[in-house]
């Protein structure tokens, strides 16, 4: 049964394919169809190596090394230099120098300093005033030197200072040498001197301070006294005097008796800051009106190293301060110690006191003027002298 249905497939299947051929006009040509291969199940294989190259960034190879984390290495410390400690001294010229006003003054001396400090010189007058300050240069072994001209603006008692400055003009270092300015009347037209008081004098609180001295073509004719404390900055006195020209001048000055301590006793003429301007100021110690040390005499005139005629009268005057009795003694001696005259003065409210005195014929050569008050020994006692010289009384002339 089952082989007939097969055969029967068979001949329906040439039928078809002969209706086919027959239509087409080409000879049909029985040829065995070939059944189709089988397809096997292949063997799974594993996923192939991504090429070189691909999926990574396009800047990387895989022939470049992995870059490795980095170290950050601290560097090291730099070492700060030690700050220097500023020194400077002067050398040249050596403590309480004359300098000529007007004349070139060599300085110079020694630093310990930073490379951006500088080093200056200034002059100044006691009370702070600045003359003049220029910069010193400095040497590489460390020696700085500098040349200036002393200006006409004061005399007597300076300063002369060596600075370090920073670069803000900050003083880091000072050096101070005394020195004293000196006026040559022959080469300046302009100028001032205090003779007296001398630097250091003791006045006492409520007495007159006495002061002269020489003035060449003062501004106005006119002088200015002052007497200052508190680092010669406040005026306590001030008091002006007429002058009638060039030459020597003289005045006395009242202390205030409510002043003690260090002090200045200054003399001025012109206008502070004018051209013509010249100042000179002088320390001196302010006494209170009473205490152990408040006592004191001293001889105005006739001034120190004057000479005198034998046979001649003449005044003697000055103060005292506190005098027993308000009473100051006075002796002229010959160089031998002999005694050859004696006077006595009376003191007023102030301490002024004067009178004359006579040398006798016959006296010559060098003597001393002594003035005293109280007695030698004793707390209130105090002397003061200067040196004369006594000449031969003059040849009176004859008669016609």
């Amino acid at each position: 049964m089952g082989r007939s249905k097969s055969l029967l497939l068979l001949i329906l299947l040439l039928l078809a394919a002969g209706c086919q051929n027959a239509d087409s006009g080409t000879p049909a040509v029985d040829l065995p169809t070939q059944a189709a291969a089988a397809l096997l199940p292949t063997e799974t294989l594993p996923p192939t190596s991504t090429p070189v190259g691909e999926g990574l960034p396009p800047t990387r190879t895989l022939t470049t090394a992995t870059p490795q984390p980095t170290r950050a290495i601290t560097p090291a410390p730099t070492r700060t230099p030690a700050p220097v400690n500023a020194i400077v001294n002067i050398t040249v010229p050596e403590n309480n120098a004359q300098l000529l006003i007007g004349q070139s003054v060599n300085v110079g001396g020694l630093v310990q300093r930073d490379t951006a400090q500088t080093v200056t010189v200034a002059l100044l007058t006691i009370n702070g005033q600045t003359l003049l300050e220029v910069e010193a240069p400095v040497a590489e072994n460390n020696s700085w030197q500098t040349e200036f001209t002393v200006p006409p603006a004061s005399s007597g008692p300076a300063q002369l200072q060596a600075l370090v400055r920073d670069a803000a003009g900050d003083i880091l270092a000072r050096d101070v040498l005394a020195v004293t300015l000196v006026v040559d009347t022959s080469t300046l037209s302009q100028y001032l001197v205090v003779s007296r008081p001398v630097a250091g004098f003791s006045v006492v609180g409520g007495y007159y301070l006495y002061f002269d001295g020489l003035a060449g073509r003062p501004t106005g004719n006119r002088l200015t006294l002052t007497i200052l404390t508190d680092n010669c900055q406040v005026a306590q006195a001030t008091q002006g005097i007429p002058l009638n020209g060039s030459g020597y001048w003289q005045a006395f000055v009242y202390v205030p008796n409510n002043i003690s301590g260090p002090g200045c006793a200054m003399v001025s003429f012109g206008e502070p800051g004018a051209e013509d301007r010249w100042e000179v100021s002088v320390p001196i110690d302010v006494k209170p009106p009473e205490g152990p040390d408040s006592y004191g005499v001293m001889i105005a005139g006739p001034p120190p190293g004057g000479a005198l005629f034998g046979g001649q009268s003449f005044t003697i005057y000055g103060t005292a301060y506190n005098a027993r009795d308000e009473l100051v003694q006075i002796t002229i001696s010959l160089a031998d110690g002999q005694s050859i005259a004696q006077a006595t003065a009376a003191t007023d409210d102030f301490g002024y006191w004067e009178t004359t005195i006579t040398v006798p014929f016959g006296a010559v050569g060098s003597a001393t003027l002594n003035a005293f008050i109280g007695q030698a020994g004793d707390e209130d006692y105090a002397s003061t002298e200067l040196l004369l010289e006594i000449l031969p009384a003059p040849t009176p002339t004859p008669g016609p």
